[in-house]
């Protein structure tokens, strides 16, 4: 009798193919069947030849049924009647029903289909009950079950091999020990694939065959399949005496519930996770503790130290004092001044009382009111009530003469306060940052002498009706420079107060460098600069306030940075604030030229030096921009300057006056100047971006800006969202793009990576009925950067938005304004301002190096423009070097042009690396804090991150992991933690 392999060798008609093993074994497996009036089901036909050879192999065959997927089948015909072909996707109730139309039950089936574990498993799941008493199921093609594209790999427990060889426990169920059912066993392929077969189903597995990349199992009747009874023969029991108890003896079973080894490893594993995020949890609760405890620890400390130093102050003020005392007391003119003394005293005496007892009246509605209340004090504190409140009524408002409550002051500054703790972690910083001694100095010397170039820099100076003491201290800042090279350039704009003019001219007296010109007019500051500038002859130009000061090395710095960067135009510092009595206080460590935060703000500030020529050639100071026209300045010499034209130097060079008149305390103080910046912001925007249309808007906190933009037309969006189940967060996300977003023009991809809840689909067949969204499949091994990549593949936009699952927009506009920032020609990436569900800030940029890694800065801070820190503020637009990808906005060209995402990170670390890349091509990477969503981060993926993305992060972070400060933060700034603070170290 011919074999199988004789029929394939020997055949002429369709294509067919089949692995030498299977022809083989198939010819032993098949030959009880040869014979027989047989039914046999073939999944998957490809050009249909195996179909005319089982015609021939199996000679009385009633029905020959194939099926396969490929539409292209339907081209195939055969001139015999026992052959049909169902042109289906198998795993579909449609399919399945043709099929069993043509023969409900089925010899033999064989599954030669895709070889996904996927269809593997559905498909044993939906036709081995379509298999006939003592029928034979083949899978075909096993080795596939081990690569990764196939839902695949050597230990993958959802793996099709996996399956068959948990079938093996299927079979001996009854030896458990386990309080199961059979059908738990399969519980991971539930989860994944949806498998559903009945207890009863399941127990009709007679055995199962495992051949080089082939599975058969065999089905009988349930009772067949048990282990039965023992039966015992012989008559001879010499070793053992099985006795006559063992003769017809059920298998016993030992109990094994509790034993951990009897569960499942991937419910093993995922307790274990949830055990180590329950013990994440509460180390966190305790760290914060800890820290909260730390924290209030350092503070007390603090206040001790201030308060001891205080009590020697006062101390020694009060020696002071009464020495002072007993030498007027003995003094001829005391003793003589005494009749005076006591005339005078009575008349302030009495003036103070009489002016305190009006006071009362009016707070008191009238003078019987008055009385009234002194008569209450009076019964109820007698006459140290009186005194008491009398005493405390100087300097402190009527409320508290009456109440004797305490009073907080209102209007002060939030941007001015800081923290005990700051304050003393800066003051011990500046000590030990800024101190220069003779050795230091003489270094300086050496370093300056190395230089091959010394320019001469003009500090201008406008003045106006200025604290002479301040100046005074301002002008002797300039003299104490290490750098010597200066001339100073002070335009007095018509000073109306004595002694200004002639103090102005003894300095110019006392040192030749100082040049002073005292305008005839008032012109306001723009126009009085101007005049300071006309007396400059220096190659670079600084400007300086009138009463504030520079360091002592803040020129050599200056100088160094000329040096080193000989096509710089402009060059700035970071810098702090002075108060009246010289006391310094909240720092401002700066980022690199940002030229999207100088949109929102006047960041550069003080120490700014500027190429003399280039201010030359824009034509100064603009008059009609005073409050702001440095701010006007420097965005004119950005505007004909390249990046690296704009030089930063992360150190303290300037102090800024605080006082009450000045914007650094008080930003009411000088209303006009904000209206000027608005103006200069709106004009700086024109000349850089005429093609971009936006209007400069005034943000929610002084001195803050916010692009508007208006599009002629809208541009086309993708918003592109990976997802897994998780519909309950999925549908917030996608129901906040639709009800709540002004954009029209859009377009939703939802990537589904492995969803297996039915009520996942019901809500992606539901919201694929509005034409604007999309529900792609992508059974891949999951890889976020691959699951965007294509997502963009199959988006339309010229706009993409990637976006996490986990997101809920919070206002109709933050498309505008994300896309307004990616439109613009020199911005490459966008990224939103992010917020837990608590408030707290989630994302607001991504510093790399920050923990070793990247981290978000200001991460579970509040999202408040007034915390005293010293960084930018966390909620207005500023450029970043990185953003979080869970919110991500390109041109669509600028993606294609950057590669996309890199592959090689599997979960986290691609979103840094494609800023560094941005960056590392000459664009800007842009945090619009205009827009804000909430984020719920993670919650429908795991947030293990894989060695792998490590090993990447490590290679493709570089310089700024380690070697360089992140340019868009500040080397003076820790990097252990999230919220800025002062790096002691």
């Amino acid at each position: 009798m011919k074999t199988l392999k004789d029929f394939y060798l020997e055949h002429k008609g369709k294509v067919s193919d089949k692995w030498n093993i299977y022809l083989e074994e198939y010819n032993r497996i098949f030959e009880p069947f040869r014979s027989k009036n047989i039914s046999l089901l073939e999944i998957g036909v490809q050009n249909g030849g195996s179909l005319e050879i089982w015609e021939k192999y199996f000679p009385n065959a009633v029905a020959l049924v194939g099926s396969d997927i490929n539409t292209d089948c339907e081209k195939l015909t055969y001139q015999s009647e026992k052959i049909s072909l169902v042109v289906a996707d198998a795993n579909t109730d449609h399919a399945e029903h043709q099929i069993s139309m043509i023969s409900e039950q089925y010899d033999i089936i064989i599954d030669d289909g895709s070889h996904t574990s996927k269809d593997i498993v559905q498909s044993f799941s939906r036709y081995f009950p379509h298999l006939k008493n003592g029928g034979i199921y083949i899978a075909e093609d096993l080795h596939c079950s081990y690569w990764g594209s196939f839902g695949g790999g050597l230990h993958e427990l959802s793996s099709s091999i996996s399956f068959f060889k948990q079938l093996v426990d299927v079979i001996n169920y009854e030896h458990w020990g386990l309080d199961k059912n059979v059908d738990d066993v399969l519980e991971l392929f539930k989860e994944t694939y949806g498998f559903s077969l009945s207890s009863e189903t399941l127990n009709e597995i007679h055995s199962i065959e495992f051949i080089n990349s082939l599975c058969v199992i065999r089905k009988f009747e349930a009772e067949r399949n048990s282990l039965g009874s023992r039966n015992v023969s012989g008559e001879l029991a010499e070793v053992v005496d099985l006795g006559d108890g063992y003769r017809g003896m059920q298998p016993e079973v030992e109990w094994q519930k509790g034993d951990e080894r009897s569960v499942h490893p991937h419910y093993r594993i995922r307790d274990l996770e949830a055990q180590v995020s329950a013990l994440k949890t509460d180390y966190g609760v305790l760290y914060e503790r800890s820290r909260k405890l730390e924290s209030e620890s350092r503070a007390l400390e603090a206040r001790t130290l201030e308060l001891i130093g205080q009590r020697q102050a006062l101390q020694g003020q009060v020696s002071e004092l009464q020495a002072g005392i007993e030498e007027i007391y003995q003094s001829t003119s005391w003793r003589y001044s005494r009749p005076v003394r006591f005339v005078g005293r009575v008349k302030m005496k009495g003036k103070r009382i009489a002016t305190a007892f009006i006071r009362l009246i009016k707070l008191s509605g009238g003078v019987f009111p008055a009385i009234k209340k002194v008569g209450n004090i009076l019964s109820s504190e007698g006459r140290h009530g009186i005194l008491t409140r009398y005493r405390s009524y100087h300097g402190v408002p009527s409320e508290t003469l009456l109440t004797g409550g305490q009073h907080q002051s209102e209007g002060a500054n939030p941007l001015s306060e800081q923290p005990i703790e700051e304050a003393v972690d800066y003051a011990s910083w500046m000590q030990a940052q800024e101190s220069f001694d003779t050795l230091a100095k003489k270094k300086v010397e050496k370093d300056l002498e190395r230089l091959s170039s010394r320019p001469l820099i003009s500090i201008v100076m406008p003045t106006f009706n200025p604290n002479l003491k301040w100046l005074a201290e301002a002008i002797d800042s300039v003299s104490a420079q290490l750098y010597g090279n200066w001339e100073l350039c002070i335009a007095d704009d018509h000073s109306t107060e004595a002694g200004v003019v002639e103090f102005l001219h003894e300095m110019r007296e006392k040192n030749p460098r100082i040049k002073v010109v005292i305008r005839e007019e008032n012109g306001h500051i723009s126009v009085a600069t101007n005049s300071a500038l006309a007396l400059a002859s220096g190659e670079w130009v600084a400007l300086m306030d009138q009463d504030d000061l520079l360091t002592e090395d803040a020129l050599y710095e200056m100088v160094k940075a000329i040096s080193r960067n000989p096509n710089a135009n402009l060059i700035y510092s970071d810098e702090d604030n002075v108060d009246e009595v010289g006391k310094r206080t909240s720092p401002l460590f700066k980022p690199d030229w940002s030229p999207h935060l100088a949109l929102s703000q006047a960041y550069i500030g003080h120490l700014c030096v500027v190429r003399s020529a280039l201010i030359k050639e824009i034509g100064g100071f603009r008059s009609g921009l005073d409050g702001s026209q440095d701010h006007d300045l420097w965005l004119r010499i950005s505007a004909k300057s390249e990046r690296e034209q704009i030089v930063h130097i992360q150190k303290i060079l300037y102090h800024w006056r605080q006082h009450e008149k000045s914007t650094a305390r008080e930003s009411s103080s000088k209303p006009y100047a904000w209206d000027a910046g608005q103006r200069a912001v709106q004009s700086y925007f024109e000349e850089k971006y005429p093609d971009v249309n936006a209007s400069v808007v005034k943000g929610e906190f002084p001195f803050t800006y916010k692009m508007k933009f208006q599009f002629e037309s809208e541009p086309k969006v993708s918003i592109i969202i990976p997802t897994r189940d998780g519909v309950e967060l999925l549908k917030v996300c996608v129901d906040g793009i639709l009800k709540r977003t002004n954009w029209k023009n859009l377009e939703i991809i939802i990537l589904d990576n492995g969803s297996i809840k039915p009520e996942t689909f019901s809500y992606f067949e539901l919201i694929q009925m509005d034409a604007r969204v999309s529900v792609f499949r992508e059974d891949i091994e999951f890889n976020w950067s691959r699951l965007n990549n294509i997502g963009a593949q199959k988006a339309n936009g010229e706009y993409f938005i990637f976006l996490n699952n986990d997101t809920d927009v919070t206002q109709p506009d933050w498309i505008d304004s994300l896309v307004g920032y990616a439109s613009l020609p020199d911005v490459g990436l966008v990224g939103a301002l992010l917020l837990f569900e608590d408030g707290t800030i989630q994302h607001s940029g991504v510093v790399v190096g920050m923990g070793g890694w990247a981290d978000h800065v200001y991460r579970t801070c509040p999202p408040s423009h007034f915390m005293g820190l010293p960084f930018i503020s966390p909620v207005i637009t500023r450029n970043v070097l990185a953003v979080t990808g869970a919110c991500m906005v390109i041109g669509a060209q600028k993606f294609e042009e950057m590669g996309g995402f890199d592959e090689a990170f599997r979960i986290c670390g691609s979103d840094v690396e494609l800023g560094i890349r941005s960056h590392k091509q000459g664009y800007f990477n842009v945090l619009c804090a205009d827009v804000r969503l909430y984020h719920y981060e993670s919650k429908t993926r795991s947030p293990h991150v894989p060695d792998n993305d490590f090993v990447q992060s490590d290679l493709k972070y570089k310089p700024y992991r380690k070697e360089i400060v992140d340019p868009f933060y500040n080397g003076n700034l820790r990097l252990d933690r999230t919220k800025p603070e002062v790096n002691k170290g």
